[in-house]
Parts: C-alpha cells; structure tokens; sequence
C-alpha cells in the first residue's frame, strides 16, 4: 500500500466543510482525475441524507470501494467491470491488515479550529464481542468480514452503480454482471 490512510466523506452534517480537504488529498495521491467520480459519489450520498443509517452504510460501501479502486487498483470506477469487482471482492473480504482497525474511530477529528483525517479511522473494523473484550482476550487473528456486511456491500455498490448508470457514467453495473453473487454469501440453514 503505498498512499496515506484518509477517509473520503464527512457525516452529513460536515461533508461541505471535509469537502476542500479531501480534494487536496485526492488531488496530491492519485494521478487519476478523480473530481468528477468523487462528484458522483458525493451526490450519491447526499440523495440518502434523509436517513442517517442508510447514508452511513452507503457512505462504508462507497467509501471503501473508491479507497481500492483509486489506490489499490489505480483504475477509475468507470473501467471496474465484472474481473476487477470479483477482484475488489476478495480484497474487502480479507484486507491488510494496514486498513483494518480494532476499535472504532470517527473519520475525521475537529482539531484547532478546523477538521482533519482521524488517523486512527481505517475502512475495515475487526469486531469484538463483549465478553472478549471484558476477558481481555487478544482478537488480532483474521479479519472475518460477516454474511451481513457481505451483504450490505453487494446492496450498497450495487445501489450505487445503479445511479451511475442512470446518470449516464457506466455502461454496465458490475455487481449485476457477476454470476453467482450467492457463492459469496453463505445461507444459513436451520
């Protein structure tokens, strides 16, 4: 990994203001023009400011695919096509263990004055239960992305190409490209 951990949106009440700052960010690490992809992102996003969970769950989803197709893949979304997401999946459902916090943190931190990036945040979090936590048991083993979060990442990615396609930006949805989308999600049998 070679780019600078840095969060990519605000919480709806903040984004205008962590706007500017990660501009400048994306601006300095990427030799991509990302303006108008961050812009469609952003837009996405503010369309879900009505409901604070599904904004924060599409915020997670976006937020993370965009870190890995900017700066893992070195591609723009609009070349992801069904190959890249199969290869986007494997990467979320086990990332380095440099993107993967164990405790939760705020994207970004209001510090003398203005924001800056949380340089605790990481994209992915390891969770622990509580009697873990009480027992004090070391929880550092493999990151386990759940059947819920597998889940909540085809809804939100797949929600999100969706509104690129209708805005004219893709050609195709990648989710609804790949086959058998259910080998990644384990059904439960009772």
């Amino acid at each position: 990994m070679s780019y600078k951990i840095h969060p990519l949106f605000g919480n709806i009440d903040n984004q205008d203001v962590i706007k500017p700052l990660v501009t400048v960010y994306l601006k300095n690490n990427s030799s991509l023009n990302l303006t108008n992809e961050y812009g469609y992102a952003e837009r996405f996003l503010k369309s879900y400011s009505a409901s604070q969970d599904t904004y924060k769950s599409y915020r997670r989803e976006i937020e993370r695919l965009l870190q890995w197709c900017w700066f893992e893949a070195e591609i723009l979304l609009y070349d992801l096509d069904r190959d890249k997401f199969d290869e986007y999946l494997q990467f979320a459902f086990a990332p380095p263990d440099a993107i993967i916090a164990s405790k939760s943190a705020t994207r970004f931190i209001f510090k003398d004055g203005r924001y800056v990036p949380n340089s605790v945040w990481r994209p992915y979090l390891r969770r622990q239960s509580k009697v873990q936590i009480n027992l004090g048991l070391d929880v550092s083993s493999k990151y386990l992305m759940s059947n819920s979060a597998r889940k909540a990442l085809f809804a939100g990615v797949s929600t999100f190409c969706t509104y690129l396609l209708q805005e004219g930006y893709l050609a195709k949805n990648p989710v609804a490209l790949l086959r058998q989308k259910s080998r990644y999600i384990v059904n439960k049998q009772i």
